[in-house]
């Protein structure tokens, strides 16, 4: 080394201004290193995130999560959140027809989900009328019968029903009246039943003499596939439109349902208002 060297070297100041500049140096470094890691994007684990977690443990495991498994759990979210950013910065949540299904489906369920006002009276009453065709009742008729079976009778099952008709008080107990007759495999006694109800089980001749019976008298004898039957009419509702008191529940569901796919509907328009569309 040159003398003049080994001279610069012993001076204080050039020992200072050496140390000056690797400090500074270091500083830059480190500094440039906060920057980065200050300027990374953030994962951050509520208090919510870990209670939804702990629910999840819980329901799989039928035990209470303990510290260790709290700490597996927020490593397991984070790193799926890792995942699912990364997938999204890349790219694949367009390219994926699930990815793409999955999340039209929960944002069809987001606008679906909207708050609907209750509906008043006046209004459930009116969409009533507007959808009638949804609540008209049909025709019932609640009745009694004795049937004659012709594969036991023969050729008497008609007249054997005319006899025991004659013996019949209107009122008596159908319990005894049965026994007047055979057994019918559907029974003896119908909680209301429409037309082709009725007609399924005895034939459409008996189920238009029911139309006409009077209620509370035993009339007959009526034909069917099992042979000849006497009926008493218990009951008999000529249908129509109910009144709102009768149906209200299932007015407002059906209101609810349809206000809330207007709704819905009209926000996917908004959305899709935002957009420039170009068609092929």
């Amino acid at each position: 080394m040159a003398p003049w060297l080994r001279r610069l070297a012993r001076e204080p100041v050039v020992h200072f201004a050496l140390g000056a500049a690797l400090l500074v140096s270091l500083d830059r470094a480190l500094t440039a290193h906060r920057t980065r890691a200050d300027t990374r994007p953030t994962i951050t684990v509520t208090a919510r995130d870990l209670d939804a977690l702990r629910e999840r443990f819980r329901s799989t495991t039928g035990r209470a999560p303990g510290a260790a498994d709290d700490r597996a759990l927020v490593d397991g979210f984070v790193r799926d959140e890792a995942l699912v950013r990364e997938a999204r910065a890349r790219g694949l949540d367009r390219d994926d027809p699930a990815v793409r299904d999955r999340l039209r489906q929960v944002m069809r369920f987001v606008l679906d989900a909207q708050p609907v006002d209750e509906p008043d009276d006046t209004a459930l009453a009116a969409w009533m009328r507007a959808h009638e065709d949804r609540f008209r009742r049909a025709p019932t008729v609640a009745f009694d019968q004795v049937a004659f079976s012709r594969a036991s009778r023969g050729e008497r099952a008609e007249s054997d029903a005319r006899a025991a008709l004659a013996t019949l008080a209107d009122d008596e107990p159908i319990e005894r009246a049965m026994t007047r007759g055979d057994v019918f495999p559907r029974g003896a006694s119908f909680v209301p039943l429409r037309f082709h109800e009725t007609a399924a089980a005895f034939g459409w001749d008996l189920a238009r003499a029911l139309d006409d019976a009077p209620l509370g008298h035993w009339r007959g004898p009526f034909a069917s596939p099992f042979g000849w039957h006497l009926v008493r009419v218990r009951t008999r509702d000529a249908g129509g439109l109910p009144a709102l008191s009768a149906v209200r529940d299932e007015v407002r569901r059906q209101w609810i349902d349809e206000r809330r796919a207007t709704l819905a509907r009209e926000a996917t328009d908004a959305l899709v208002r935002r957009y420039t569309v170009v068609r092929p």
